[in-house]
């Protein structure tokens, strides 16, 4: 293929991982292919099913290599990433028994890609008890590359999980609904970045639209500049990759289909090939008659295997949905009429995310300068978050929902708010964050006063709704709960936004309402245990007379609410305070470990801290150095010595971009001497 097979260089003194490791070419000998047993036997026209001995750069040398010098062989391969399930995330790949990150060495490289591109061969090839089950192989952000694409996510429109072939061990696979606006939403997307491959990158109905250069690019300039259209299309939070700090899983492979002006391609070989030797771009009809398939094939699937949540009416859920194929079918047949929206200069956004971006990777999120941030700082700063490890995609959604409609509306910041304007910025506006003994008495000063951040509708919202749904309103029916809580907090917004809600501002209620709704319905679906049993804990102490001032914040949204009875000062709401005494047990190994040194009061903050998080959490060094007083980092590093060989606390993975330090774990000891000591 030439210099056109170079996807992405790595230059070793712009590495954003960092260390001296030097990534080598990848120069396959004949020791690393395995050969084919029966190859006499072999049909060479026929490929072989899944169970084969051959592997796959065997098979298929021209197609594979072809791959692998696009998409494996040039990418940073120091550290990689995996996903394994719909339902999860990816995660890095670490060296057996440590913590540190694995290398994509060359032949494991080789291994990895053919298990993305077909996991039952190279299950097969592998022999023994190796999983069938795909798996999604990463990319890493290089310093150059010859492709850039961008990734119009679906997920948020996941309205179910069902099991593949109705089989208890099958894979939960997703399934989405895609509305009008989504189809719209693509369509800008695609007028703005013409002649690109486009591509369903999975069963959650992404789209990847791909495109090729003929010679190696910065890939920070690529970012830059799609983010910049995209921002001048007002659609600034999509996706534009390589991203830095971000990964994205390698095309093809399970789930990944090439859309053409024919039809769709889902085999891998013939995808490499299409991409590689033809690549046009399909009529924008295509790509959205196939995406609707693609719905209505989940749709048949969920109501034949039934969800995995059994309580889900599926059937009235999808006659909720089909109304939005009619809705599509029509607007494709209208010619996909759009509205107008509001150019923005590309050269003013470039400069304005360039600079913000730059500011936030000069330092850290909290030493921004104090200042109102433009919607598009807004977006870049949250995006940045995520980068950063500060907060999930679910974090900000309601930032980006939020800044994208203030957008829309282009509305002059000095006319925005015709409302009493929010508090002062001191106010944390993470509440989400507001966990440590705050939360319920963060919710009822909020309830009482109303919102006071720009942005923060999502997040109170979310925060309320778990309140309700899980402690104050719990003792409801479902049905009934979920409607008494969606109108308690529809109403809270609307009348007590305080200026912070720009869309109420500009006329677009209907939008607010349903991010209302939505967030409600989230914070109902939680299914983790953890999660489960802390709500139960707290509830039970909260019916039980446990809080010497029991939270209830349904008299102040309603308004009847009697002030008087209320406290006047903070108060400890869960179950933990981090002053309290530990369990005996822990006590004395701690004691033995520690001599003379002091520690007490340090491993009493530190490990009811770490209790409140599940156990585990990543500290940062500022943090540590704030407990109790402790200035003294050589002091700190030597007390969490002391906690290691005490056998109470596991130290984790050191400092890295991306994380907020170090990771701290609670032994299992101790976390069930702690459980039942709370118990007690």
């Amino acid at each position: 293929m030439g210099d056109l097979s170079i996807a992405g260089s790595q230059i070793a003194d712009l590495d954003p991982f960092g260390d001296n490791w030097q990534d080598e070419p990848c120069f396959l000998s004949h020791e690393d292919i395995a050969q084919y047993v029966d190859a006499d036997d072999r049909d060479d026209d026929v490929r072989p099913d899944s169970g084969g001995v051959m592997r796959l750069s065997e098979a298929y040398p021209e197609a594979f290599w072809t791959y692998f010098d696009r998409f494996i062989k040039f990418w940073p391969r120091k550290a990689f990433h995996v996903k394994h399930a719909y339902e999860k995330g990816f995660v890095e790949k670490k060296r057996k028994g440590s913590w540190q990150s694995l290398p994509l060495f060359d032949s494991l490289a080789v291994e990895m890609a053919e298990r993305h591109l077909n996991a039952p061969i190279w299950s097969g090839w592998k022999g023994g008890d190796y999983p069938h089950d795909p798996i999604w192989l990463a990319l890493h952000n290089p310093t150059l590359t010859t492709v850039d694409l961008i990734d119009l996510d679906a997920k948020q429109y996941r309205i179910g999980y069902y099991r593949e072939a109705g089989s208890d061990k099958g894979r939960l696979m997703p399934v989405i609904h895609l509305p009008l606006d989504h189809f719209k939403l693509l369509k800008r997307v695609y007028d703005a970045f013409p002649g690109r491959i486009w591509c369903i990158s999975s069963e959650t109905l992404g789209v990847h639209g791909w495109k090729k250069h003929d010679r190696l690019q910065p890939s920070v300039l690529l970012y830059q500049n799609n983010k910049a259209r995209l921002a001048g299309i007002s659609l600034p939070s999509i996706e534009a990759h390589p991203m830095p700090g971000r990964c994205l899983r390698r095309p093809f492979g399970d789930g990944y289909r090439t859309i053409t002006s024919n039809g769709v391609i889902e085999d891998w070989i013939e995808q490499v090939e299409y991409f590689e030797s033809d690549g046009r771009t399909p009529p924008f009809n295509r790509i959205c008659n196939e995406l609707v398939k693609a719905m209505y094939r989940q749709w048949q699937s969920w109501d034949r295997y039934g969800d995995v949540n059994r309580k889900m009416r599926v059937r009235s859920i999808i006659e909720m949905h089909r109304y939005e194929l009619k809705d599509v079918a029509d607007w494709l047949k209208a010619g996909c009429p759009l509205e107008p929206v509001p150019v923005v200069p590309v050269h003013e956004v470039a400069h304005q995310t360039l600079t913000v971006c730059r500011e936030v990777l000069a330092g850290t999120l909290d030493e921004l300068p104090d200042v109102q941030p433009d919607p598009i700082m807004r977006m870049c700063r949250a995006i940045l978050s995520v980068t950063f490890g500060e907060k999930t995609d679910e974090d900000i959604a309601p930032i980006l929902e939020e800044a994208s409609a203030e957008l829309a509306g282009m509305v002059p910041s000095s006319s925005r708010r015709n409302g009493p304007l929010p508090r002062s910025g001191s106010k944390r506006p993470d509440l989400a964050s507001m966990r440590d003994g705050q939360w319920a008495f963060e919710l009822l000063r909020l309830a009482r006063g109303g919102l006071e951040q720009a942005d923060s509708v999502g997040t109170v919202v979310h925060e309320m709704a778990k309140w309700l749904w899980w402690i104050e309103l719990y003792s409801l029916p479902e049905a009934q709960r979920l409607e008494e809580v969606t109108r308690l907090l529809t109403a809270y917004v609307l009348k007590r936004h305080n200026g912070c809600v720009s869309r109420l501002l500009n006329g677009q209620e209907k939008d607010v309402i349903a991010q209302v709704t939505r967030c409600v319905k989230k914070a109902a679906d939680v299914s983790m245990p953890s999660s489960l049993e802390g709500f139960a804990q707290t509830r039970e102490k909260w019916l039980n007379g446990g809080y010497s001032h029991p939270v209830r914040i349904v008299p102040a949204l309603t308004g009847h609410e009697d002030v008087s009875l209320s406290p006047s000062r903070p108060f400890t709401v869960m179950c933990i305070k981090f002053d309290d005494p530990l369990p005996e047990s822990v006590q004395a190994s701690i004691h033995a470990a520690a001599g003379r040194n002091r520690i007490m009061d340090f491993a009493t903050w530190l490990i009811n801290w770490l209790y409140s998080k599940q156990g585990k959490a990543h500290i940062s060094r500022k943090a540590l150095t704030a407990l109790q007083g402790y200035k003294n980092p050589t002091q700190i590093a030597k007390y969490i010595g002391i906690l290691g060989r005490a056998g109470v606390i596991i130290q984790g993975s050191s400092y890295k971009v991306g994380r907020n330090g170090k990771r701290y774990r609670l032994t299992d000891t101790v976390m069930e001497a702690l459980k039942e000591a709370r118990r007690s």
